[in-house]
């Protein structure tokens, strides 16, 4: 009784388990205390006590007393983290649904630190795999499964977004709507009408047609020129426009130098739609 004693005033540790027990959950009730949530990392540390393993473990082997488990609830723990890690996807595409109208989810868009993107094209990838009760709920907000589909209306909508504060759809090659490489989707919808694919669809053909899209930016920029060109005529009675002339905020005196300089390789009709005004072409 004498060593007992004598080993419990030096705190000895009779029961090992229960005490790397009791330290584990030390570190989880700050853990929640710091994050809000009992979702550990697998490999997180803390103090150099491997939290994230210990709590891997305690879904793993189930082990623990009922005392333990009592206590390990009323803490929030979570012991299937993968559905929790659904909902907590699917309630952050429910908030993102609620304030944008739509699934269309951008591939790198977060909702806070979460990356709702990623999990979205998970959702696809996954879509064989999902119970049917998980992919009812996604289809409840009108989820789209098509990922091409999804991109092209994503694309669609930063193009009206455009259309309606510019009104216009020439897009410069390289511009970017909220981070969105607008002018890179223009281009390839413009190649894909070219192609002759199938990708673009005829009624994505008549929605961008709609808003009066331009598929040969090269020919709309001439008919432009030619517009203002004839505007001028009209006005000054003659077709002699000087070199930094701007008709508005199109620079028709830049239109008109190139029109002299590509004569060679115009078209007839170009070539007599610009004689019939009586152009000069010898400056």
């Amino acid at each position: 009784n004498n060593k007992i004693a004598r080993l419990n005033n030096i705190g000895f540790i009779w029961d090992a388990v229960t005490a790397q027990w009791e330290e584990g959950f030390s570190y989880l009730e700050q853990y929640k205390k710091n994050e809000g949530h009992c979702i550990v990392p697998n490999t997180f540390k803390t103090d150099g006590f491997l939290l994230g393993a210990w709590v891997s473990n305690l879904r793993t082997n189930k082990n623990s007393t009922l005392e333990q488990i009592e206590r390990l609830n009323a803490l929030g723990f979570v012991w299937e983290v993968l559905n929790t890690q659904w909902d907590t996807g699917f309630n952050y595409l429910v908030l993102f649904h609620k304030r944008e109208g739509h699934c269309k989810v951008p591939n790198k868009h977060k909702e806070g630190d979460f990356n709702l993107g990623r999990w979205v094209v998970k959702q696809r990838a996954d879509k064989e795999k999902l119970s049917s009760d998980r992919r009812s709920r996604l289809d409840s907000l009108k989820f789209r499964w098509d990922i091409a589909q999804e991109q092209w209306e994503i694309g669609m909508d930063y193009l009206i977004r455009f259309y309606k504060r510019e009104g216009h759809c020439r897009v410069p090659a390289k511009f970017k709507e909220d981070q969105y490489r607008l002018g890179r989707w223009v281009s390839r919808q413009r190649a894909n009408k070219a192609n002759n694919s199938n990708v673009l669809s005829p009624k994505q053909t008549e929605q961008l047609d709609t808003i009066g899209f331009i598929w040969d930016p090269h020919e709309s920029n001439w008919q432009e020129g030619l517009s203002y060109l004839i505007t001028f005529s009209n006005r000054e009675g003659h077709i002699n426009v000087p070199a930094r002339f701007k008709e508005g905020d199109f620079n028709l005196g830049n239109w008109v130098r190139r029109q002299l300089k590509g004569k060679n390789t115009m078209s007839r009709e170009r070539l007599l739609r610009l004689e019939d005004l009586g152009f000069n072409w010898d400056v």
